[in-house]
């Protein structure tokens, strides 16, 4: 399904993700601390949402959909359709919702997948804004259905295959503002985590959580645990402590001497 031959990633229990970033505590990035003040990740210049209408087909299973991510041409506009992201795509007429409690929906034992696997192929276009020009530019998906592969232009970017967590890129290296970017994402909703997702629960398939980009700049916060140290029953006027641990991020991983963190606490 990516470019390097992993054509059945999603029958490959060791292989959990490619290229993905580590997973970090949820926090958005901001330009200024105004911006930040607002709480609201639409308002920050550092964020560009990616939900909305995306260009759509359903392939009968993961080897139709990977010539789509791999280059072939768009040209035939009529073969696809369109699908509101964040959605399950059976609720827009794909395939049908399946409910099961005790049963997997196939016969084929782990880490094996039917032959009709149902794998969703979506497109849209993006523009990285022009103040973003020397940031560092992550993708982001809040959740895909349950192994997620993604193309920029053509290129693998990277694989998923954990259906409720999100997912990251770094794409940093693969875009340029001013100019149109193709983002692919291709979605197989059966694979061997599909067992050990299994629960009592409907099955379906799709980009269920918003898609979005995001800057920062390439000295940056990859991680922060902030922890607080309260006791409960002391009085009021006792003092408290936060303790707060962050990891930053460096280019190319090099950490640069000198490199101070400042933390501000707003009541």
């Amino acid at each position: 399904m990516l470019q390097n031959g992993l054509i059945h990633a999603w029958e490959n229990p060791e292989l959990t993700s490619l290229n993905k970033l580590p997973p970090r505590a949820s926090f958005d990035s901001f330009a200024t601390a105004r911006q930040a003040l607002v709480r609201d990740r639409e308002k920050s210049s550092w964020h560009q949402s990616l939900d909305g209408v995306w260009q759509f087909r359903l392939e009968r299973n993961p080897a139709d959909a990977q010539p789509f991510g791999e280059g072939r041409p768009f040209t035939d506009s009529a073969a696809w359709g369109t699908i509101p992201v964040p959605s399950n795509w059976q609720m827009h007429g794909h395939d049908r919702p399946h409910y099961t409690n005790v049963k997997m929906p196939f016969r084929e034992e782990p880490p094996f997948t039917p032959p009709e696997n149902p794998t969703g192929v979506y497109r849209r276009l993006f523009r990285i804004p022009s103040a973003w020009q020397g940031k560092r530019i992550v993708l982001h998906f809040g959740g895909a259905d349950s192994v997620l592969a993604v193309y920029v232009d053509g290129v693998a970017v990277g694989l998923s295959k954990d259906s409720r967590l999100p997912a990251e890129f770094d794409i940093t290296s693969l875009v340029r503002p001013g100019i149109d970017h193709e983002l692919v994402a291709i979605v197989v909703q059966y694979s061997d985590a599909s067992s050990i997702e299994d629960q009592d629960q409907w099955r379906l398939g799709g980009l269920h959580r918003s898609v979005s980009l995001y800057a920062t700049p390439f000295i940056h916060f990859a991680d922060v645990k902030i922890t607080p140290h309260l006791d409960a029953a002391a009085p009021a006027t006792k003092p408290a402590s936060l303790e707060v641990l962050v990891n930053v991020g460096f280019p190319q991983n090099l950490p640069l001497p000198g490199t101070k963190v400042s933390v501000q606490l707003l009541d």
